[in-house]
């Protein structure tokens, strides 16, 4: 409940006959949770929902439909963020913070903050009105923007505050792009896919990008009959690894990109067959063969300068000397 003090009483009440985990979960699940029949408190204060229920009738219509769109954000949000995603303007978000619906930070760029037991209880009006859905897209979309806007600075000098900037939003880029795999939403998961691996590898979030990466590839795994997706083959070539060892058995990671690489070259897409041949190198660095390495490692570079990916090249020169060393 984040330190709310209503909050902590009602949900304290329970705890003769639920664990601490069984409550969180309760809440997490349903605010009318948060009720108790206690003699020594007002009406109005025995559920969370009266309470905020007396903040939401304070609201004029616009405050309304603006609060209730912000519940999609997750981690907090910028200002820019809030006027795409939740079409809010300025002064609306001056009067929710006015209000205490929302908190603003001081820090020099200044985000958003929502209680999380507010955001549940916006999330419910944004579902009665039937907007999740084309909010959730608009959030979606602002963030897989983000993430392009991005690309180019993770591989050149303003790397660091380009994963700054994604660091800061890492909670809603994960919530978009959980929403663009929902809905099978090749275009959306493509465009978010470059930057949500490198920043994963560069800030070491192994386990969150290997998670992601195989829900998306289960999610958009081709039906029967049909042939696979690009971006599915994109998904089946990128593996989260420390260092030069993967955190999958490397066998499943090879079957993958041998897949992966005749989805690239039967649409003749160059830039993701020199991925292929990088990955089908570092599988044999990863169980230190250079020498079968390196043939690989060559003809991605060849891909690679051949299309002017500098970023890429480098990391290729690299694998090649290494291997060529050994």
């Amino acid at each position: 409940v984040h330190g709310m003090p209503l909050a902590i009483l009602l949900a304290a009440s329970w705890i003769e006959m639920l664990s601490p985990q069984e409550i969180a979960d309760e809440i997490s699940r349903n605010l009318d949770f948060l009720t108790a029949e206690l003699r020594d408190i007002p009406e109005r204060q025995r559920s969370i929902r009266a309470v905020f229920l007396s903040s939401w009738e304070r609201l004029g219509s616009d405050e309304q439909a603006v609060f209730m769109r912000l519940a999609v954000f997750r981690g907090g949000f910028t200002r820019a963020a809030a006027q795409s995603g939740a079409r809010a303007t300025l002064p609306s978000l001056s009067r929710l913070v006015s209000g205490s619906l929302l908190i603003r930070d001081s820090a020099e760029q200044g985000r958003y903050h929502i209680h999380e037991l507010l955001r549940q209880y916006a999330e419910e009006q944004l579902r009665a009105a039937n907007l999740w859905d084309v909010t959730r897209d608009a959030h979606c979309a602002y963030f897989v923007d983000f993430l392009q806007d991005l690309n180019s600075d993770l591989k050149g000098n303003r790397q660091l505050g380009a994963l700054q900037e994604i660091e800061a939003d890492w909670e809603n880029v994960r919530a978009a792009w959980q929403w663009a795999v929902q809905r099978r939403d090749y275009g959306m998961v493509g465009r978010a896919l470059d930057s949500i691996y490198w920043y994963c590898i560069m800030r070491s979030r192994l386990p969150a990008g290997q998670e992601i990466l195989r829900q998306a590839r289960e999610r958009l795994a081709p039906v029967s009959g049909a042939a696979p997706h690009p971006v599915w083959g994109q998904l089946m070539a990128r593996a989260m690894k420390i260092n030069i060892r993967y955190l999958e058995p490397v066998d499943e990671v090879k079957a993958r990109v041998t897949t992966a690489l005749a989805i690239a070259e039967a649409n003749n897409d160059r830039r993701e067959i020199a991925f292929c041949q990088w990955a089908f190198g570092m599988t044999f660095v990863s169980i230190d063969d250079s020498t079968q390495a390196l043939p690989y490692f060559e003809e991605s570079l060849d891909h690679y300068r051949a299309i002017g990916d500098r970023f890429c090249e480098a990391w290729l020169l690299y694998y090649v000397g290494l291997s060529r060393a050994k």
